[in-house]
Parts: C-alpha cells; structure tokens; sequence
C-alpha cells in the first residue's frame, strides 16, 4: 500500500460531512434569500405604480390648467393612462373641482390613489396591508392675457400663439 491509498477513506468522510453542512447551511439561507427577493419584487412594483400615478396625474394635470377644461376631461386623460398601465380602482380628486375660471397661475392639483392591495403581486402582502400609492401634480393655471397690463388685445382662449410679423422679422421661414 502507498500513502494514498492509505488516506483514502478519511478524505471520503471528511468531503461527506462537509456536503451535508453545506446542504444544512443552505437550508437555513435560502428562506432568507426567497424573503429579500420577493421583498425586492414588490417595493419594485410599487414604485413603478408610483411613477405611474404620477405621470397620469401630470397628464391630468396638463389638461385641467387650460381655460376651457372640465373635469371629465381630466378624468379621461387619466383613464387613458391607467387603463394603458391595466390598473383599475383608483381614485381621482381636481382641485379646484371643476377647474374652471381660473386665474392666471392659480394652483390646480390633480391627485391619483390607489389602494396598495390592489396592484400588490403577492396576495399575503401583509406588511403593506391598508396603505395606498399616491401621485399628485401641481401646476399653475394659464392665463388668457386678460390680467396682462400692456395688452390691449381681446383674449383668445389660445395659448403661444405667434404673430406672423414676428416670425418674418426674425428670418424664420
């Protein structure tokens, strides 16, 4: 016999018991690391619910600063926007409601809530349960020259409207 053969066995049980610590350690870990991805999945999702509520109440937004906007209009846009994310049973609250006859720069707010449960992906999301995901804009309301000092002109309801003098002065074609 040679020194290998002799120091055999010994190298066999020592790679056994140390293939069942790795199997135990495992077991013990794996919990841990299943609980840290699924957590990572869902804070995930909520924050892209987030920046979807907020993009649709600036989309909402938009469209109650104008002049002649109801609020129908606002929560069509938004609806567009939220069925467009397939998202359902949310709220919508404009401020000032309606928001119309507004003065110039005057604060419209459009906020969009929905409950966490549900857009949450795990059903027994229990640490989140009654918390809700909000997106709120604030925008200055446009103004139809009316307060304007130095306008002489009649308001026209449009907005950035060029005079055809300017854009011939300036060498624009």
């Amino acid at each position: 016999m040679n020194a290998y053969e002799t120091n055999a066995p010994k190298l066999t049980r020592r790679s056994n018991r140390r293939r069942g610590a790795a199997a135990v350690e495992f077991a013990i870990v794996l919990p841990v690391i299943v609980l840290l991805m699924l957590g990572s999945m869902e804070m995930g999702r909520a924050v892209m619910v987030r920046h979807v509520l907020e993009e649709a109440a600036r989309a909402g937004c938009r469209i109650a600063v104008f002049e002649n906007a109801t609020k129908q209009d606002v929560l069509d846009i938004v609806d567009t926007s939220m069925s467009a994310a397939s998202i359902s049973n949310y709220t919508v609250t404009v401020d000032p409601d309606p928001p119309q006859n507004l003065t110039a720069f005057e604060a419209v707010t459009v906020t969009v809530m929905v409950d966490y449960a549900d857009v949450s992906w795990l059903s027994s999301a229990s640490f989140m349960s009654g918390s809700s995901i909000t997106g709120l804009c604030v925008m200055p309301a446009e103004g139809d020259g009316a307060n304007d000092p130095d306008s002489t002109d009649t308001p026209t309801g449009k907005k950035n409207k060029k005079s055809k003098s300017k854009s011939k002065s300036s060498g624009k074609t």
